[in-house]
């Protein structure tokens, strides 16, 4: 709650009338009380008018949003006046007006805002300026505004799921072993317990013995996806590494849970709350939740994952591997016997920028290149990730690093 101010026509007003109204009076000139007459109504009804204490509210329509999509956020007044409010310039948000006005009878401004960045996003301060018809009084209030979840989109592609080996029951992955499913893997002769809907009739009246189709085992698997934001590096006018981390993150749980896989989230940086196994439309929502909640401005507190995972758990680490204890945590992943694929979340085009922070992430890029070529050489497939398309040339990575593991040094 803020006392109105007054303004300088106000101010003007005030002195001009009553010095009128004094020389008219000492004088006797009527001519001057007649200039002296409107100054002071408009000064007595402005003061009428004024209120004690003006008040400014902000209300988000929602606190959660998607990327990309437009929110609105209304400002009121009480009691209603004139309103305007000017809109920062600030990363993750662009407003549709820079300096929206009201009408004096409501009150009341909608800001439009498209929210570009996931996370938290705080607008503000907003500098909320209220005046009367009159512009007699005014009040100026900075204003912070709410806080948006924003949620990255959940991109639906269609890849290959790649899973060397599947564990659990009841899944979309064929399993190299023989059992009930729905992928047909050759034919058998008949043995007794066999069901009777599974006779290859035509192979039983060609060879005068009765066969059966045999299929692949439909198995699920646990997926664990693994998000560095110990770092973030990009450019001032695109996304950084730690939005296209979220962003692989989101698309990868996204498919595989839409498979029927178990997927788990844990943040190597600390700033995000570790996410069980769950599959489902659920724990797709879950992890959009989670990663709505990101605090860029949080410290980040460096932990290697803490979940108890089974060996030959499919591992996605989501990191431009600028940290060391990135490429410890991707060690002792391996060590424990998981399958890791590397999300290469390096932003692109950063070389083309003349100043020194580009000069020393050369010298960085130089040094990235040998830590890939040591993962190469332990048979862990990398891919750099470059929006929703990139999963299915990740899937071909992954493919083409199968063979004999390597030791992890």
């Amino acid at each position: 709650m803020t006392r109105p101010a007054r303004t300088a026509a106000l101010i003007r007003a005030e002195v001009a009338g009553v010095l009128l109204a004094m020389l008219a009076a000492l004088f006797g000139r009527a001519d001057l009380l007649l200039l002296a007459a409107p100054l002071l109504l408009y000064a007595g009804a402005a003061e009428l008018a004024r209120p004690r204490e003006q008040t400014v509210e902000c209300e988000s329509r929602t606190r959660r949003v998607r990327i990309g999509d437009m929110t609105s956020v209304t400002i009121d007044t009480v009691p209603p006046a004139l309103l305007s409010v000017a809109a920062p310039t600030q990363r993750g948000i662009m407003p549709a007006e820079k300096a929206p006005r009201s009408a004096a009878d409501t009150g009341q401004v909608t800001l439009a805002v498209t929210v570009e960045e996931w996370g938290k996003v705080t607008l503000g301060p907003l500098i909320c300026v209220a005046t009367d018809p009159m512009h007699a009084w005014r009040t100026t209030i900075a204003l912070e505004g709410p806080t948006l979840l924003a949620q990255p989109l959940a991109r639906t592609v269609r890849a290959a799921s790649t899973i060397t080996s599947p564990v659990g029951a009841v899944g979309r992955h064929p399993s190299p072993r023989p059992g009930p499913g729905s992928n047909p893997s050759g034919i058998r002769p008949y043995q007794p317990g066999d069901r009777t809907n599974r006779i290859n009739w035509r192979v039983a009246g060609r060879t005068g013995r009765l066969h059966t189709n045999q299929s692949q085992l439909e198995r699920d698997t646990d997926i664990l996806i693994v998000l560095d934001t110990l770092a973030a590096v990009g450019a001032a006018d695109g996304p950084d590494s730690i939005d296209l981390g979220c962003e692989a993150v989101s698309t990868i749980a996204h498919h595989y849970a839409w498979l029927g896989d178990r997927v788990a989230l844990h943040d190597l940086g600390g700033r995000l709350p570790t996410l069980r196994f769950g599959t489902g439309r659920n724990q797709t929502r879950r992890v959009l939740d989670v990663l709505s909640h990101l605090d860029r401005s949080k410290p980040d507190k460096p932990s290697l994952p803490v979940l108890r995972v089974r060996p030959d758990t499919l591992t996605f680490v989501c990191s431009p591997l600028l940290a060391r204890h990135a490429l410890d945590a991707i060690g002792a992943l391996r060590r424990a016997g998981q399958e890791v694929v590397l999300v290469d979340t390096f932003p692109t085009g950063l070389d083309r920028q003349p100043t020194n922070a580009a000069n020393a992430l050369r010298l960085r890029a130089l040094e990235r290149g040998d830590d890939l070529d040591r993962l190469r050489h332990q048979g862990i497939a990398i891919s750099r990730w470059q929006g929703g398309s990139s999963l299915a040339p990740l899937m071909a990575a992954l493919a083409a690093s199968r063979g004999p593991r390597r030791a992890a040094r």
